[in-house]
């Protein structure tokens, strides 16, 4: 059936234009989207686009209004429910139900000679919302596929805030040393917080011009290569600040240290002072009165000049003594140390000895931690190593060991209460997905995100691809009747692979619908035959109840790229 063919095309697929079935248009200043290659597209007053055929006319309008708090389902049914009603009134007549989520709301109408797509989006930027309107109408009667084919057009509105936010996290992800001072449009200014003052402008238009030309699925991909390119840009002339070592004027300090040296007379340095006085008057005053005595107070003088001489011994004591106190020569009283120094040598030779020993025992004791450490930044420039790793509570965590997990978001509301930072996404009201180290029972966590090197989308990527190229998948056919089976364990996990569910990959009749009862069973079918419809939800019921891991009861329906709960 072709269910499991996306598995083969994504190592083999080609991403020139001309193998991609949608080409990216700007929709307006801030935004762009899908249009199928073979439309031609208008963009003037408003964005226009019509199908090769001439059957299909698009027609996309923008528009802007305040928003308190979020962008819910019930912003939607405010915005548009009035609008549908009166559309009715006025004779129009409705050809499927309205589809409201906090994504989007939709719905079809019969018009006088042709029929009426209707899709609605918003998005949120600062305190406004941004409204993308879609009106597709076709010449030919109601289509299913036509109705997924405009839901998949307004789905695939993209905003250049969110690519510019989405470059901005993978920075500092990549080099936490990276402060982004602001961002507008394509643009992003940065700087390093080791160098604060010099900031760095830098244009994403070539990455972004990339990111139009190929799929979604390699978004990730292009932000990386890009991030990569610009981060090494960076300069790394810091060794230039090594002129610290030419501190050879400490040599220069030991030549005055002798002079200083000499203040050994210190102690008879008052003496020293006074001699000069004593000598210069004294011998000649003295030899009159008492010469006898005052020869022999002259040899005395001579012994002075002999401690004069004596730095030509002490030379041999001071050449040890700079060497070992080069850093305070200024003070005078160093010398009553330097005969301490000779005592303390041998002590000096011990000491080196219990430090060598002391590291010796420390460095076994923390070899994990080390060598996470020291792998992680010799990875790091790598684009897609997926040896990184992270040490988490004494775990080792593996790139290639991340799979995503899909639970019941009460589930997640009870997980979130025991690890406040868990790392999780909700898929709608009913379901979510947390990210788990497979073996090891181990929830990421914010944390463990910054040790990756990883924003959340390249997380989502690298997990859904280790589900895809390490859990071996099959499936169970029974007519339109569809069994995912894998290891018994991540069967509920293929509900992330978002480009799994779409007609070209299961081929059912009506849309898409699926059962999620417990982690491993996922059921899917088509909501055009009741007896497939009855088939799906008794084996819903019956797994819930006897599963040990139980996610959902109720059934799903894809509905463009949203899986929407359905009321029982």
């Amino acid at each position: 059936m072709g269910l499991l063919d996306l598995f083969k095309k994504k190592k083999s697929e080609e991403t020139d234009l001309k193998s991609i079935t949608y080409k990216r248009y700007w929709l307006d200043s801030i935004s762009t989207i899908l249009i199928p290659t073979d439309w031609e597209v208008t963009n003037n007053d408003r964005f226009l686009a019509r199908s090769a055929d001439d059957k299909a006319n698009l027609t996309v309008m923008s528009s802007e209004e305040p928003l308190k708090g979020e962008i819910t389902k019930r912003f939607f049914e405010n915005l548009k429910g009035d609008f549908f009603k009166e559309y009715e009134r006025e004779g129009f007549t409705a050809l499927d139900e309205t589809v409201a989520n906090e994504r989007y709301i939709s719905k079809t109408f019969q018009t006088y000679d042709e029929v009426e797509y209707h899709f609605t989006c918003a998005k949120k930027l600062e305190d406004k919302a941004i409204i993308s309107e879609i009106i597709l109408r076709h010449k030919d009667v109601y289509s299913l596929e036509v109705r997924e084919l405009v839901d998949k057009i307004g789905m695939s509105i993209q905003y250049v805030a969110d690519f510019t936010r989405l470059f901005a996290e993978r920075l500092i992800t990549k080099n936490p040393n990276v402060q982004v001072r602001s961002t507008k449009g394509l643009e992003i200014e940065w700087m390093l917080k080791s160098e604060p003052g010099q900031l760095i402008t830098s244009f994403l238009d070539n990455a972004y011009a990339e990111y139009m030309h190929r799929s979604d699925f390699y978004l990730s991909e292009i932000i990386e290569k890009y991030a990569t390119s610009i981060l090494e840009t960076i300069p790394k002339e810091k060794p230039k600040a090594q002129p610290k070592p030419q501190t050879p004027p400490a040599p220069e300090k030991p030549k005055e240290a002798p002079k200083v040296v000499v203040p050994e007379p210190p102690k008879e340095a008052p003496k020293a002072k006074e001699e000069p006085v004593i000598v210069a008057a004294p011998p000649k005053e003295e030899p009159k009165p008492e010469a006898p005595k005052e020869a022999k107070k002259e040899p005395v003088a001579p012994a002075k000049e002999e401690k004069v001489t004596a730095p030509k011994e002490e030379p041999k004591v001071e050449t040890p003594a700079p060497k070992e106190e080069h850093k305070e020569p200024v003070f005078p009283d160093v010398k009553e140390f330097v005969p301490e120094p000779p005592k303390e040598a041998p002590k000096a030779k011990e000491p080196p000895v219990a430090p060598q020993e002391t590291p010796v025992k420390e460095q076994p004791a923390q070899k994990t931690q080390p060598v996470s450490e020291k792998e992680a930044p010799k990875v790091e420039p790598v684009t897609h190593s997926d040896d990184q790793q992270v040490t988490s509570g004494g775990l080792v965590i593996r790139k290639e060991e991340i799979f995503p997990l899909v639970r019941k978001a009460t589930f997640i509301e009870e997980l979130k209460e025991e690890i406040p930072d868990l790392l999780y996404e909700n898929i709608n009201s009913e379901l979510g997905v947390i990210y788990l180290v497979r073996n090891e029972g181990i929830s990421l966590t914010q944390g463990d995100l910054k040790g990756l090197m990883l924003d959340r989308l390249a997380l989502k990527s690298l997990a859904v691809q280790n589900l895809i190229d390490q859990i071996e998948v099959g499936v169970d056919e029974e007519g339109s009747r569809y069994t995912i089976v894998a290891d018994g364990r991540f069967e509920a996990s293929f509900l992330v692979v978002s480009e799994l569910w779409s007609k070209d990959n299961i081929p059912v009749e009506g849309t898409i619908i699926i059962g999620v009862p417990s982690n491993n069973v996922l059921l899917i079918t088509g909501s055009a035959n009741p007896n497939d419809m009855n088939w799906i939800r008794h084996r819903v019921a019956q797994a819930y109840v006897e599963s040990k891991i139980p996610i959902s009861d109720k059934l799903f329906e894809i509905k463009g790229n949203a899986l929407i709960p359905m009321e029982m």
